[in-house]
């Protein structure tokens, strides 16, 4: 049901077959207005069979790219029957400064740097490494092998001080010549040659803040496909441990969305997007840190979104090992946990893209 002068406005429905025509509607009326979360059934449909409406829909969907003046394929999803496949391409290649964080961890690093230079078909990036007190020789034998293969396509900058990953970024971000910045740990692997293209093309759509990816173990089982809000410990990597393409919840790892958050272990973002917000809070040393920083580009307007498509190996917390380790680093947590929750309590109760009807135990 809809009233006749928003019909009107909208221009009714394009000549497109009946299949796709309610699609279409559905799709221009979202240029009206946002949506709000609803956390109701508010329809219910049986599962269709997929056959000459896909057609239309990648019509459709390719007329508002284009409305949008988004450069950009559409496809049927090969994982997800009736769904649709959106790649966007960055305009222009504009420089991407690639930075990683490390202490030593040189076997580490050289799997994260080599894999950056092998599977990367978008060439325009720089590799800043932020040297965070590191003293192993074979860590400088590394670094002085990379500048001299990659000249300056690879720096190192020194930061003497104790570990703070905020700090660090920031530190990172400020030498960056790149317009957008990506923070990549150093126990990641790249795995396919279109990511940085993928990442860039959507980093840079005018209302986009962070842009994330799927990460897996390697057993290949997610470790990362969003965040989400609630609870006691207050955030959630969903899905953790479900099949790499696991169509659980209607397909919800296969689909491109929003979510409130994305990880730092991969994340992309415009320079003055990053500085707009005053980049990442160093209260936040060791946790919490990427979740208030992309809450803090949702408050200011932008987007955050889930590459599904996108995909690296993620050896988590290879580097540091677990936050709970021991006492201290318990506390440590605890004391972040407070500050993050002080500055993020009615958001971490309200996520508009995570559904009350949702169990949290989904991590």
């Amino acid at each position: 049901s809809v009233s006749r002068a928003v019909f009107q406005k909208l221009g009714g429905f394009h000549k497109y077959d009946s299949g796709a025509a309610n699609h279409d509607f559905l799709l221009r009326a979202s240029e009206v207005s946002r949506f709000c979360h609803l956390p109701k059934v508010l329809v219910h449909k049986l599962p269709l069979t997929v056959s000459a409406r896909i057609p239309a829909d990648v019509l459709v969907v390719r007329a508002a790219l284009q409305r949008r003046g988004i450069s950009g394929s559409v496809t049927a999803s090969a994982q997800v029957p009736g769904s649709l496949e959106i790649h966007v391409e960055p305009i222009g290649e504009p420089m991407v400064s690639i930075i990683i964080p490390t202490r030593d961890q040189v076997a580490l690093l050289r799997q994260a740097i080599d894999s950056v230079f092998q599977y990367t078909d978008y060439r325009h990036f720089e590799i800043i490494v932020i040297d965070n007190n590191s003293s192993d020789p074979a860590f400088f034998q590394c670094c002085r092998e990379y500048e001299h293969r990659y000249g300056d396509q690879f720096r190192v900058l020194t930061a003497a001080w104790p570990f703070n990953f905020s700090k660090l970024i920031n530190f990172g971000v400020a030498a960056a010549r790149g317009e957008l910045v990506l923070m990549l740990n150093n126990d990641v692997q790249i795995l396919d040659k279109q990511w940085l293209r993928d990442m860039s093309g959507y980093a840079l759509l005018a209302d986009t803040g962070a842009v994330g990816v799927k990460l897996l173990y390697p057993d290949r089982t997610i470790q990362h496909a969003g965040i989400a809000f609630g609870g006691e410990v207050a955030t959630h990597h969903v899905f953790v441990h479900a099949g790499e393409n696991d169509n659980c919840h209607f397909g919800y790892l296969n689909h491109n969305q929003n979510f409130s958050a994305v990880t730092a272990a991969c994340l992309l973002v415009r320079k003055d997007a990053f500085l707009r917000v005053g980049g990442m809070d160093e209260e936040l040393d060791v946790e919490y840190n990427d979740v208030d920083f992309c809450l803090k580009l949702q408050q200011a307007g932008f987007f955050n979104v889930f590459l599904h498509q996108v995909v690296l190996l993620h050896h988590e917390s290879a580097s540091r090992g677990h936050p709970f380790r021991n006492t201290g680093s318990y506390q440590k947590h605890r004391a972040n946990l407070s500050h993050f929750r002080g500055k993020w309590g009615f958001q971490i109760d309200n996520d508009p893209y995570w559904s009350t009807n949702n169990n949290l135990s989904f991590e």
